[in-house]
């Protein structure tokens, strides 16, 4: 299951590129693919600005990437030096620059801020071997690797701190605003005040006509640009981003108006995302009370009243950022509801949830449907789902804990005492532990997103080592450590365990009790008073509201 990267191939290229006579003009990329023996180059079907070239080297998705600036300029060239997603990434990073470093020589600096990679620079070009779940050779042009790119790097840490404040300021109006009388608004006292109380008049009623989105973008004083299919979004000059998302054609039926949602955006620096996002949940819960449901990706709390769904998440990448979002509760209900039934190819966006309380949270959130996601068909397949929701509780229970308590997860086979591999997620770090061989082996991590991958690769060598026929053949656990709150699901891609065989005794705390519905092929299956009913498919007239 394993893949190696091609290193004898990239040092080829790394080499090649190093010697290579680069102007940075677009025509550089048919002289270099054909100093290389690569195939002809082709611009991207959707984007201009992207040229792609097949190349030779030796794994299964061989493809450079040359990204072209407005001017005709190579902006710079990814070379993808093995497929996705590739099994411990850091390591093989590592193996590469080792390969490398006696070819091209110490490196100028690391790729990462976190010291990982390599770079070299030469006259014409500069080097970078770097990685996330993937390991890539970067060329780039050396005047946009100097200084003003770095200045550049500074300016927008800062402008993105100066919004992070902005989106806090401002959160209690928005969030004040929303319910209207139920919690009670502040009176504006700046334009943008102004503009979130717009924001949140709007939501009782759902409507969200298109002259009710004009005059919220004309009290928010900045122009929105069309992002597409009618979407729009402005950029106030705070850094403040306000999105309205458009309804399509076929959301109509469900009661939208116009627009479906509102979203307000903050881009803040990835190091304080989740100080941010700290501050950005208390001011939340002192005027929402606590989230009736929390869970991953992307670290998200939702309230669910009878107008108004209200959900704040961050996104921890380059470019990390703040959302709120208003929905309509009713008709993205309806959504949620036919969505999985009449989409063949729908995927849940969530990879796990809990609630605080149960007694608190199933008032909240009874009847509304939930949509499990598939199991792995295949190890690789499994794999990719451990990483994925691994690497969501690493990073998002730290700032959840509040609502979740320590997680605790075990995978096992199936009608089998024991385990293969179990651990825990908690805000000072995580655990795992194998069981490969009958010999047991313990590691722990630091909290984030990367540690999480780490725990699914080793994970996945004890399920490799226990020589299964496929993931049919496991089961899973996974529970919060302290009541009252309660795992309301997580998404393995494995069938959950009929018991929590696996889980030492300390790590149990009973199943969830939470009133929900869970939508599976063409059946619904609603809980109800804790008794499962059978729901035939969806066929629904939802109620027409007023334009």
């Amino acid at each position: 299951m394993s893949v190696r990267v091609d290193i004898p191939g990239a040092l080829r290229i790394a080499l090649a590129a190093a010697e290579f006579d680069w102007t940075w003009s677009a025509r550089d990329i048919t002289r270099f693919a054909a100093a290389v023996g690569w195939s002809e180059p082709a611009p991207d079907d959707e984007d201009s600005s992207v040229i792609y070239v097949v190349t030779d080297l030796d794994h299964e998705d061989p493809i450079a990437m040359f990204g072209i600036d407005e001017h005709g300029e190579i902006i710079l060239a990814t070379v993808l030096l093995a497929n996705l997603p590739l099994r411990r990434p850091a390591a093989a990073l590592a193996d590469t620059v080792a390969a490398l470093l006696p070819h091209l020589g110490p490196s100028a600096s690391p790729a990462h801020d976190d010291g990982t990679g390599a770079a070299w620079v030469r006259p014409r070009v500069v080097l970078k071997v770097s990685g996330g779940e993937t390991v890539e050779l970067v060329l780039q042009n050396p005047a946009r690797w100097h200084a003003p790119e770095q200045e550049r790097l500074r300016e927008i840490t800062s402008e993105h701190e100066r919004a992070g404040e902005e989106f806090l300021e401002h959160l209690n109006t928005v969030i004040g605003s929303n319910l209207g009388d139920r919690l009670g608004s502040e009176s504006g006292r700046s334009k943008l005040r102004d503009t979130l109380n717009v924001f949140g008049r709007r939501s009782g009623r759902g409507i969200w006509s298109q002259r009710d989105i004009d005059d919220l973008y004309e009290a928010f004083r900045a122009r929105p640009d069309d992002m597409g299919e009618g979407s729009l979004m402005a950029v106030h000059e705070s850094g403040l981003g306000l999105i309205a998302a458009k309804t399509y054609e076929n959301q109509e039926r469900y009661g939208y108006g116009e627009y479906c949602e509102l979203r307000y955006v903050a881009f803040v620096p990835p190091e304080t995302a989740d100080s941010f996002y700290r501050r950005a949940l208390a001011v939340c819960v002192e005027r929402l009370g606590d989230p009736h449901m929390v869970g991953g990706p992307n670290a998200f709390a939702l309230w669910r009243f009878e107008d108004d769904t209200i959900k704040l998440t961050r996104t921890l990448d380059s470019d990390a950022r703040l959302h709120v979002s208003l929905k309509p509760t009713q008709p993205s209900d309806w959504e949620q509801r036919v969505n999985p039934q009449s989409d063949p190819e729908f995927e849940p966006p969530d990879l796990w949830r809990g609630v605080p309380d149960t007694q608190y949270s199933g008032p909240a959130l009874a009847g509304l449907l939930f949509s499990p996601g598939e199991d792995a068909d295949d190890w690789m397949e499994l794999y990719k789902m451990l990483r994925a929701v691994f690497a969501s509780l690493a990073a998002d229970v730290p700032v959840l804990h509040r609502y979740t308590s320590d997680i605790s997860w075990s995978i096992a086979e199936a009608d089998e005492a024991g385990f293969l591999a179990r651990g825990q997620f908690s805000p000072d770090g995580c655990t795992v532990e194998t069981m490969i061989h009958g010999r047991t082996h313990t590691q722990r991590f630091p909290p984030g997103g990367s540690n999480g991958i780490e725990m699914a690769e080793l994970t996945m060598d004890a399920v490799e080592a226990a020589n299964l026929n496929s993931p049919a053949d496991l089961r899973y656990s996974a529970r919060a450590t302290q009541a009252p709150h309660q795992i309301m699901d997580a998404h393995f891609g494995l069938e959950e365990a009929d018991d929590d065989a696996g889980l030492s005794p300390s790590q149990w705390r009973g199943r969830p009790q939470v009133e929900h519905a869970y939508v599976k092929s063409e059946t619904t299956y609603e809980i109800v008073d804790g008794e499962l009913h059978e729901i035939s498919r969806v066929d629904f007239d939802p109620p027409k509201r007023a334009r």
